[in-house]
């Protein structure tokens, strides 16, 4: 590697080093950006499997010649980052170069160690940098706007002061014990008296425990539901991107949700995991804009206090690749490994919860296990099961998968427990009628393949059903009360057919009280008078999706604003013809944050925001629309725009009323090399306001 950048940290030292990552300098002047977390247990094959799946190619199954090759043919000639987190392995450099292509393009490699030694090692021509700790000032700043975040400049009124520089001195300048020691007392009354409390309560056993100390008392100020649903985090790899509602489902499964008479569990859920962001103790990745958490994550240090706590209470077990314990007692397992199969037979016969992240083994032996979850990802449907081995299991209330699984349908419908039911792969797959007279089904979603598996039948009657997405309805849907029971449905995603009466769709829409999320595929439902449904006031998400372009014909079709519900937030159009004044109409919603175009076609190819229009639109999306040409952006249109995103429209000119976009903050182009008209230069030149600027597919300069 010709040019390359080492990072050392110490163990009680660790700072992020997502801010260079992430910094606008950074994200500017590199084509493709790589975060791989490396951590004690290394594997070559898992690091390439990373990057790959990064590049958005199939990760190999082993290290043979033309997958490395594919892979530098994705890195050759592009100017990347590469960051590997947390090495640990002296000799780690020396058998991942080879896998990297040469470069001479300016291309870096950042590496991060809590190991002086394996930074020296690392690359002898080069002295590792070594981050410096918070000073003083900034450090009491820090953790003044955690513990007081409504008046972090008045801590003197209450005698503050004084107390305030004790814990400050405590953390020794890390940012991660700032801000956790800050979450724990921003829990407590903001009196000299509370915080002292806390203090004595924190029976330092040694000098320079101080930073240990202060993590593993956050979990100690949790609340008792709490701290179950923190270890839980444990089983999860480090740097993990989790799936917050996934996460929130599991915990209902478990039990581990108390039941609050004037909330359901998933709203207590919900509520739980946000009450951990703000102790500090998980980090958002990514929320909606109503500021709901969708993706998070846990810091390395403090899963290691998850980690810690639940071994201590037999709560979960990690079974890692270099694990030779016995699980013999182990009631959940979190399995990091390949040989499940092998694992399972050495494990709790009683076990009641599987987190899967490598395979999944044949679990009919384990007749008490109520959750089984893969966590592979996308990636994972490539390779097809054949026989899982969940028959029998009818204590099950929680089941996901990524891959196919063969023969489900069988016996799914004696799972008389099952409380959700996510089935993540691309595979056309119709349950059996016995599946829905399941009572207990909370959640139920289908892959969103939008040709829809078959919903449930007439007349069923499923009260606790608040998700269903991924289906279509059945021909035997009639008027009259020949539709299924769902009052408490939240969350519904479904294909309606032409053979469908539209009058039955409207009557099956009216029985939905509680929805708040709608996506819903096919005839002309644009026009349809949302203001009549039961769930008016309640949407906050919809999303349109037509076959082709088929929902307008002509330019006198036009809807009208009242047609939309008064409280959405969210908006996508998909697959359907639109002009100017169907835009005209979109830019008076006063509340919607976020605004997506898919395949879209726009009759004259110019689209205008105008001035006052979308006032509090945060995010706006344009995703293969090669008919949009022209994106004319008045000054004073969408004041509020973050986030721009424009995905693979060949035709579309750079927009130069990006420059009044003064709050946009995150701008991404993708674009086919062989048909982009923008250049990178160009939207560098226009917006250099924009911290954030991610670009592929474009050339450097316009020819």
């Amino acid at each position: 590697m010709s040019s390359q950048l080492w990072l050392k940290v110490e163990w009680e030292k660790l700072l992020s080093p997502k801010k260079v990552y992430n910094s606008p300098d950074i994200r500017r002047n590199f084509d493709i950006h790589l975060w791989i977390t490396v951590s004690q247990s290394f594997e070559l094959l898992d690091i390439v499997k990373s990057i790959a799946e990064q590049l958005k190619i199939k990760p190999p199954s082993n290290l043979r010649g033309h997958h490395l090759n594919k892979l530098c043919e994705c890195l050759n000639g592009k100017r990347y980052i590469l960051v590997l987190d947390d090495v640990w392995s002296e000799n780690f450099w020396t058998e991942i170069r080879n896998v990297l292509p040469d470069v001479e393009n300016g291309s870096r490699v950042l590496t991060t160690t809590r190991s002086w030694d394996v930074a020296k090692r690392a690359d002898p021509a080069h002295i590792p940098y070594h981050l410096q700790l918070l000073n003083h000032e900034s450090s009491l700043k820090l953790f003044l706007k955690k513990a007081l975040p409504q008046y972090p400049n008045e801590y003197h009124i209450n005698n503050l002061s004084e107390i305030s520089e004790r814990f400050v001195k405590m953390c020794g300048g890390l940012p991660l014990a700032l801000v956790v020691l800050g979450g724990i007392l921003s829990n407590e009354q903001p009196t000299h008296d509370a915080w002292r409390k806390v203090l004595k309560r924190m029976n330092w056993r040694h000098v320079g425990s101080e930073v240990s100390e202060v993590l593993a008392s956050s979990y100690d100020y949790l609340p008792f539901a709490l701290k179950s649903c923190f270890m839980y985090f444990s089983a999860f790899r480090e740097d993990f991107e989790i799936d917050a509602e996934s996460l929130q489902w599991m915990w209902i499964a478990e039990g581990l949700i108390p039941q609050d008479d004037g909330s359901t569990l998933e709203d207590t859920a919900a509520d739980f995991l946000e009450d951990l962001a703000k102790r500090s103790m998980i980090q958002v990745s990514r929320a909606t804009s109503d500021g709901s958490i969708t993706l998070c994550r846990i810091h390395d240090l403090m899963r290691e206090v998850a980690m810690r706590k639940a071994n201590d209470e037999n709560f979960l077990t990690v079974c890692s690749n270099r694990d030779e314990r016995s699980f013999s007692s182990a009631r959940r397992l979190a399995v990091h490994q390949s040989n499940c199969d092998e694992l399972l037979e050495r494990a709790n016969p009683n076990l009641r919860s599987l987190l899967l992240f490598e395979c999944i083994p044949n679990c009919s032996g384990h007749r008490h296990i109520k959750v089984i979850s893969d966590m592979r990802g996308p990636y994972a449907h490539s390779n097809a099961i054949s026989n899982v081995g969940v028959e029998g299991l009818t204590q099950l209330r929680y089941v996901r998968f990524h891959s196919k699984v063969l023969h489900l349908e069988n016996f799914i419908g004696r799972m008389r427990n099952l409380q959700t039911l996510e089935l993540r792969y691309p595979h056309h797959l119709d349950l059996p009628d016995c599946f829905w007279n399941i009572k207990t089904l909370r959640h139920v979603v289908f892959p969103v393949s939008w040709t829809g598996s078959l919903g449930p039948p007439p007349k069923v009657d499923l009260k606790r059903l608040q998700t269903l997405r991924g289906i279509r309805n059945r021909e035997s849907w009639g008027p009259g009360g020949n539709l299924p029971n769902l009052p408490n449905l939240r969350d519904l995603a479904i294909v309606v057919t032409e053979q469908l009466p539209i009058e039955v769709i409207v009557e099956f829409l009216c029985t939905l009280n509680e929805l708040d999320r709608l996506a819903i595929k096919g005839r002309d439902f644009l026009l349809l008078d949302t203001s009549k449904f039961p769930f008016y006031a309640n949407l906050t998400s919809l999303e349109y999706r037509g076959t082709g372009g088929s929902s307008f014909h002509g330019t006198t079709k036009f809807f009208d604003i009242s047609l939309f519900p008064i409280n959405l937030s969210q908006l996508a159009l998909r697959y359907l013809e639109l002009q100017q004044g169907h835009i005209t109409v979109l830019e008076k919603l006063v509340r919607l944050k976020v605004l997506k175009f898919g395949s879209i076609q726009f009759v004259g190819g110019k689209m205008k925001f105008s001035t006052k229009g979308f006032p509090r639109l945060r995010e706006l999306q344009f995703m293969q629309s090669n008919d949009v040409e022209e994106l004319h952006i008045e000054k004073g249109a969408m004041p509020l725009l973050q986030q721009l995103r424009v995905d693979h429209c060949d035709n579309l000119e750079l927009p130069r009323g990006l420059k009044y976009l003064t709050q946009l903050n995150s701008l991404s182009w993708y674009a086919d090399p062989e048909k982009a008209t923008t250049a990178v230069e160009e939207i560098r030149q226009l917006c250099k306001h924009v911290p954030t600027i991610v670009t592929e597919g474009l050339p450097q300069r316009r020819h």
